[in-house]
């Protein structure tokens, strides 16, 4: 049985993620606080993708000024979680 999930967002970015992960409560009590405070998306982030994959997550989507825009962030992170479902269907 394969422990981790594989995709690509719309905008080319392959990830992995550890299928262990999609089963922790507390990962889903972070989406959950998403709306009410926005900057648990940067912990979610690090827990969905680790450090070195969120770290080219942020290269992929960087401006030509040098900016990780956060819209783009919150879109690369949407993409992610609908291949997740895709995959989990």
């Amino acid at each position: 049985m394969e422990t981790v999930i594989t995709g690509k967002t719309k905008t080319g970015f392959e990830y992995e993620i550890d299928k262990k992960i999609l089963n922790d409560y507390e990962l889903l009590e972070e989406i959950d606080n998403i709306g009410k405070n926005p900057v648990i998306i940067i912990r979610l982030l690090k827990r969905l993708l680790k450090e070195e994959q969120l770290e080219k997550l942020k290269e992929h989507i960087r401006n030509e000024e040098g900016i990780v825009p956060i819209d783009k962030m919150e879109k690369e992170l949407i993409d992610i979680f609908d291949g997740i479902n895709e995959i989990k269907k």
